[in-house]
């Protein structure tokens, strides 16, 4: 029994950082949004996830119309990654390189887990990091591919 307790593991304390008031001065801090809930207002929190949670059937609701397709994984797609960058989204433009926005691998990676989540096609962290590829024509080819999986 002593030897359990001496070999035991030491305990650890976790804490965190409430999010409920936004006068913080962490929440000024980019090294800090890691630890930040993304929603503090839950309702904007609850509608977001149930419209991203319905893209597939948007997209497939819609499959007739190219252009509303396209709108839709855009707007989706680029409301993302304002969440990801902690953008607001009037300040992300679609047409612009990816490497203009900045970009790096580890957000990278987090849109190619969003896309295979949310629309079930697996993109390259090496297309989302490459230097002449705009958000607009990102999700071009993500919806080509995903046209390509509906047909077959």
């Amino acid at each position: 029994m002593l030897a359990e307790v001496v070999a035991g593991d030491r305990h650890d304390l976790i804490t965190g950082i409430r999010g409920d008031i936004r006068n913080y001065i962490w929440r000024e801090q980019p090294r800090l949004w890691p630890y930040l809930q993304s929603g503090d207002d839950g309702d904007d929190a609850t509608a977001q996830e149930g419209s991203h949670a319905s893209l597939k059937v948007q997209l497939a609701s819609s499959v007739a119309d190219p252009d509303d397709c396209l709108e839709l994984l855009l707007a989706g797609f680029t409301s993302a990654l304002c969440g990801m960058l902690h953008m607001k989204p009037e300040e992300l433009e679609t047409n612009v390189p990816v490497a203009s926005i900045g970009l790096d691998s580890l957000v990278a990676v987090r849109i190619r887990e969003w896309f295979m989540q949310q629309v079930g096609v697996e993109v390259s962290v090496l297309k989302v990091m490459s230097l002449n590829t705009a958000l607009l024509d990102l999700c071009k080819d993500v919806l080509a591919v995903w046209r390509k999986q509906v047909k077959a």
